[in-house]
């Protein structure tokens, strides 16, 4: 089996510092490997992407689990709607 050849996008620009996790930068780069990709170089990929305005930092974000309850009452007709801001305002203000 024919070892998969590493893509490089290294630059002469100077070293970047970032944390990590440790587990989460061990994870990343045996995933990474996997696509023939180093850690550094999927950073700077990301870093350009989102400099030309590729990115939206919420792709990166998965909901939590009362943010899935209020979509699953939503999805099965729960919720309350209302026919104009102010009523909104008035339900919000209401001492429940």
């Amino acid at each position: 089996m024919a070892a998969q050849r590493r893509i490089s996008t290294a630059s002469a620009s100077p070293p970047f510092s970032v944390r990590l996790d440790p587990n989460v930068r061990r994870r990343a780069e045996v995933a990474l490997d996997a696509m023939g990709l180093s850690l550094g170089g999927y950073l700077n990929m990301a870093v350009a992407a989102a400099a030309r305005g590729d990115v939206n930092p919420m792709d990166f974000m998965s909901p939590g689990p009362k943010t899935l309850a209020a979509i699953k009452e939503l999805q099965e007709g729960g919720g309350k709607s209302f026919a104009s801001v102010d009523e909104l305002m008035a339900d919000l203000n209401a001492d429940d």
